[in-house]
């Protein structure tokens, strides 16, 4: 049984995730963070904390035998999760016939709960379990393959010029929504499988709920790409004369910087290394078999795989640098051959995207 605490705390939590969504509903055409799948996650979160908070508690609410069309929905919104995140990190804004798929499982799920409580053909116990079960299940099942989706997304991310520039437009926010959408999976396992329906688990799982959906909340309102979306945002900055940037790369003393922040705050370890040989060097060519013994390991590795390693280092640096100096990615570095033996490879940076003072 809900208790008063309780009932508080889904009221509060409908107050902000209507407020959620009526921002972001405000941004749908503009802003490729919004799709109807998240609106549609949200809408509906704000819905069933009205109907726990206002109506009735919400106590075995995905256990018990009475046919339930809150319950019924859920099973069609946990998709919607992965639906979103996907339409998110592949820039489609449409909903494909494809993700029709998705439908299949809750409407079978529903038919068959439906028809249980009318001629009750499994015993009451076995049903319980059942259900127990397939709720565990369902909700892994999306979190599982909503994580190797995110994965693909980081490992995909500077396939070219445009992946790279789209990842760093969202990156923030579909990591963000992906902690959430894991963590929130983890909270609804935990309270469905013990049957968390009063005392001080209820209480203490309801407020988790609102701190996961306070976070949403905050993160949507303390950041403009998503309230207003990535293209209305950089038009914006753009008309502003104050704000515009020099696009290079700044050298002041020994340390580089972009965008007023140093490149150590951009590159990490080996590709760090790379790229600070290359501006170091920026004057002079120098030998792409050069930058070989950075990625040297302890481990004995073929030439194969050791050139693999710096050409996979070279093309992050090309396509971070073109998306931070918004320039294109063939103009990030200068390569040129030996006069005697054409296989050999030369490479420098362009030193017009470097600045001197």
């Amino acid at each position: 049984m809900i208790t008063s605490s309780g009932q508080t705390l889904s009221i509060i939590l409908c107050t902000l995730q209507v407020v959620v969504a009526l921002v972001l509903l405000i941004s749908f055409k503009s802003n490729k963070n919004v799709n109807i799948f998240l609106l549609i996650l949200v809408s509906f979160g704000a819905l069933k904390s009205f109907y726990t908070g206002f109506i009735q508690d919400e106590s075995e609410a995905y256990l018990n035998n009475s046919f339930y069309w809150m319950r019924r929905l859920t099973f069609f919104v946990i998709p919607c999760g992965y639906l979103y995140l996907k339409t998110l990190v592949t820039v489609e804004r449409k909903i494909s016939s494809k993700d029709l798929i998705h439908s299949i499982y809750p409407i079978g799920w529903a038919l068959m709960v439906f028809l249980q409580a009318i001629y009750v053909f499994v015993p009451e116990d076995t049903w319980f379990q059942v259900r127990k079960v397939n709720i565990v299940a369902y909700v892994l099942f999306y979190a599982i393959i909503t994580s190797l989706l995110t994965k693909d997304f980081y490992k995909n991310r500077h396939q070219d010029a445009e992946k790279t520039l789209h990842f760093n437009q969202v990156n923030s926010w579909a990591f963000f929504f992906f902690i959430f959408f894991i963590l929130i999976s983890v909270r609804a396992l935990i309270h469905f499988y013990f049957d968390i329906a009063f005392g001080l688990s209820e209480i203490a799982s309801s407020s988790i709920k609102l701190v996961l959906w306070l976070l949403i909340l905050i993160k949507v309102l303390a950041t403009p790409e998503i309230l207003f979306g990535y293209q209305k945002l950089k038009k914006s900055l753009a008309d502003d004369p104050e704000l515009k940037l020099d696009n290079r790369i700044i050298k002041l003393n020994d340390d580089y910087f972009l965008k007023n922040q140093r490149v150590e705050d951009y590159f990490k370890e080996k590709t760090l290394e790379c790229l600070l040989i290359l501006l170091n060097n920026n004057n002079e060519f120098i030998l792409i078999s050069d930058l070989d013994d950075l990625f040297l390991s302890k481990y004995n590795v073929s030439l194969p795989t050791l050139k693999k390693r710096r050409d996979l280092c070279l093309k992050d640096i090309k396509y971070e640098l073109s998306v931070l100096l918004a320039v294109p990615s063939e103009t990030i570095f200068i390569e040129s051959k030996e006069e005697q033996d054409k296989r050999i490879k030369k490479i420098k940076i362009n030193p017009e995207l470097i600045k001197m003072t």
